[in-house]
């Protein structure tokens, strides 16, 4: 007759043994003189976009949390500028053109009186051109300096100031063009005056004409500069951009992330350094898990070495200056961004 264990005993019994195996366990997942246990975190990669030039924003085409494609119009600066400089580059060529033909044929003095003044009315445009740009610069710099006043004294943000500075710097910009334009009709004022008798003159004179022209493609092409495109596929995650504003070139005014690519970040102690190379393909693995949960290629380790922040840190990197490294996932994931991911890696230290 076979007896039954009271269920009690049993328990008794197992208590022990399940306590041994779980602390035996517990200990494999934490870090020893041979085991080093980093954790680290998912994240994305993520990409500015830069203004190209300076200027005042005249529509904004996309949206934070929209997808875009490398090369999308993400955003449109005025181009005015650039048909004001061609037409006046375009006046400065027909000069130049009828200068040409004086030298290949000569005019009659009323012809020449025509091409000059027309060459002066040139030349005042552009010293109006000029006055007004430097009346608008003076008065941005007025306007800055009364702003910085008030920063200085507390009143306003830094943000409000530098949109002053911006607008300075946009003033400022405008009157390199004028006082370029106003030099050349000046000199083609002189270049009418002056007498056309070989054919040297006549080889300077198309050399000329053909710099002009090249400089109105070249200005053309450069309307391609006014438009701010998205640097890579992704997803916009923040825009500094609205209508009606004023960037500087090279100023950063998107945020573009890849969904489609992650990579783990963790601080190594720098005494460990010797155990990560550059490529490297290494093992990650989720919390409390044995088994491999994604792998992934070494394709940053930071020069500097630092303590880690608190969400990276644990018992094999406390107060120890580390290196920040990122790990780009090869396979495993998707996972979710902030996902905690961990790193073993036989220690190394001294």
């Amino acid at each position: 007759m076979n007896k039954k264990i009271p269920i009690q005993r049993l328990i008794l019994v197992l208590a022990p043994v399940l306590a041994v195996a779980g602390a035996l366990a517990l200990y494999s997942l934490l870090p020893k003189d041979d085991l080093l246990l980093l954790e680290g975190a998912v994240e994305i990669p993520s990409a500015t976009c830069f203004a190209p030039v300076s200027g005042r924003v005249e529509s904004v085409l996309v949206q934070a949390g929209q997808r875009v494609e490398r090369g999308q119009v993400l955003a449109a600066l005025d181009d005015r500028p650039v048909d004001d400089q061609a037409a006046l580059l375009r006046q400065t060529l027909a000069i130049k053109e009828a200068r040409l033909q004086q030298l290949k044929t000569p005019l009659e003095l009323d012809a020449q009186q025509a091409a000059r003044r027309a060459a002066q009315d040139n030349v005042s445009l552009w010293r109006e051109n000029l006055a007004q740009a430097q009346a608008a610069l003076a008065s941005a710099r007025q306007a800055l300096a009364e702003q910085q006043a008030l920063y200085d004294a507390g009143t306003i943000s830094r943000a409000e100031l530098r949109q002053y500075e911006q607008a300075e710097q946009a003033a400022q910009s405008q009157t390199v063009t004028p006082q370029a334009q106003l030099s050349a009709a000046q000199n083609s004022v002189d270049a009418i005056s002056l007498p056309t008798v070989d054919e040297l003159a006549v080889a300077a004179a198309q050399a000329d004409v053909g710099l002009t022209r090249l400089q109105i493609e070249q200005l053309e092409r450069g309307r391609e500069d006014y438009l701010i495109r998205a640097a890579a596929d992704g997803v916009v995650l923040s825009s500094s951009l609205e209508a009606g504003a004023t960037v500087a070139a090279g100023q950063g005014v998107f945020q573009l992330s890849s969904e489609d690519r992650q990579h783990a970040v963790f601080y190594l102690p720098q005494d460990c350094l010797s155990q990560v190379a550059f490529g490297d393909e290494l093992p990650l693995f989720l919390q409390g898990s044995q088994e491999e949960a994604a792998r992934g290629r070494v394709t940053y380790i930071d020069l500097q070495a630092v303590y880690p922040p608190e969400d990276y840190e644990n018992d094999s990197n406390r107060n120890q200056r580390s290196v920040k490294i990122k790990v780009e996932l090869t396979c495993g994931g998707p996972f979710a961004i902030g996902q905690p991911l961990f790193l073993r890696l036989a220690a190394s230290r001294g």
